[in-house]
């Protein structure tokens, strides 16, 4: 049986449409804090057939102890090269770590809402099928280790792979449900803007955009595992 590790940066845990995926693809699943990273071993993350960094409230740029393991734990997933996904914070770690700069946008405002992904490779999104929940309030810029799998309007990267190995970064949430929109939203200040939709708004565009999101999250992570 294969195995997927799923790391996460805040309680509760919102792997949520991620898990039903691997479920139904008979993954074993295990999951662990980001701040309990320094405790794997080398023989345990080798077993793994894939390994997804979630979202959460930290900076890659922070200079926490559970940052630097987390940098630890993908150069040694990139020496063994096992396949890796990073959502929202998670892909900021990895390109973060191939050189990026992790940056607030010009009006120094996060992202929330359901937004079109700009020039997105059609080998990895559908042309009709390319608009997928945000929420961050920093972004990720280029890097030449990476290829750019699709454009964010607010900030630079929205999509990437990394060269040669077989890691991935999604700057958006194709994992979300409804209960973890509301939560995520009853945490969240900023004012309503042209970069926050309302709540109403993003349910709304949840009901519109979640069934084709889901199966591109189905086809996006089998794939991944070629």
């Amino acid at each position: 049986m294969k195995k997927a590790l799923l790391i996460n940066h805040h309680r509760p845990f919102d792997s949520g449409l991620v898990s039903k995926v691997l479920f139904e693809s008979h993954f074993l699943i295990s999951t662990i804090n980001s701040n309990d990273v320094k405790f794997l071993n080398l023989s345990d993350i080798k077993k793994y057939n894939l390994v997804i960094f979630f979202g959460g409230n930290a900076s890659a740029n922070h200079r926490s102890l559970g940052i630097k393991s987390e940098f630890n734990l993908i150069e040694i997933l990139a020496k063994y090269q096992i396949p890796t996904i990073g959502i929202c914070l998670g892909a900021q770690l990895i390109a973060k770590f191939y050189g990026s700069k992790i940056i607030f946008n010009n009006d120094k405002k996060g992202e929330i809402g359901y937004r079109e992904i700009f020039n997105p490779d059609l080998n990895t999104f559908k042309k009709n099928n390319v608009t997928f929940m945000q929420f961050h309030n920093q972004g990720i810029c280029q890097n030449k280790f990476m290829n750019v799998l699709g454009f964010g309007r607010s900030f630079e990267v929205d999509a990437f792979k990394i060269k040669k190995i077989p890691f991935y970064g999604l700057q958006f949430h194709p994992e979300v449900d409804s209960p973890t929109i509301i939560r995520w939203y009853s945490t969240n200040s900023e004012l309503i803007s042209k970069y926050k939709d309302s709540l109403k708004k993003s349910l709304i565009n949840y009901k519109k955009f979640s069934p084709e999101n889901y199966i591109w999250l189905k086809s996006f992570l089998l794939r991944v595992l070629k």
